[in-house]
């Protein structure tokens, strides 16, 4: 028994994490006991500036983004961002995404309202919860959760839908 247990410690693998333009993310987080699996990281850039990585976690992983936006899993972004932020810039992106879902569009003022200004190598998570809803938080301080599944579809479409940022940040996140 003790050479089995000695021969699983040395060769066990220990938790490995994956990074991208600097960042190192985590391989495996949790969702009020649910364990998620990174699925894949993306960077998101704009006019060749580097804005963000970003990291998607699901139960299972998957290239599939319909089986990554069911609403009955849980699942989590996380953002580290590379450059400073102000809280409007970040307002206003969100504004336009959300804005055009009417559902979600009835909680875009209270999210923008959590936002705060970043500065390089802060981060933000978004984390939905079949039952519970969407919840942020930025910089570790839980801002607030969203119930249903309406603000969920609207964020995670931001990245996993027919229109993302760039077609390169959601190959990144759905590991293809």
């Amino acid at each position: 028994m003790r050479r089995l247990l000695l021969f699983s410690l040395l060769f066990s693998t220990p938790a490995l994490a994956a990074s991208m333009a600097g960042v190192t993310m985590s391989d495996s987080t949790s969702i009020s006991g649910a364990p998620l699996v990174l699925n894949g990281l993306g960077l998101r850039e704009k006019y060749f500036i580097d804005v963000y990585v970003a990291g998607l976690y699901l139960p299972a992983a998957t290239t599939d983004a319909e089986v990554a936006m069911d609403p009955a899993k849980p699942k989590l972004l996380e953002f580290e961002f590379l450059l400073d932020i102000s809280a409007e810039q970040l307002g206003d992106s969100m504004r336009e995404w959300l804005d055009a879902d009417p559902e979600a569009a009835k909680h875009t003022d209270t999210i923008i309202g959590w936002m705060p200004d970043v500065k390089k190598g802060d981060r933000m998570v978004m984390r939905y919860e079949p039952g519970v809803g969407t919840s942020i938080a930025v910089k570790g301080v839980d801002k607030g959760t969203i119930p249903g599944t309406a603000v969920m579809t609207a964020l995670f479409d931001i990245y996993l839908g027919d229109k993302p940022p760039t077609e390169a940040l959601k190959k990144g996140l759905l590991g293809l």
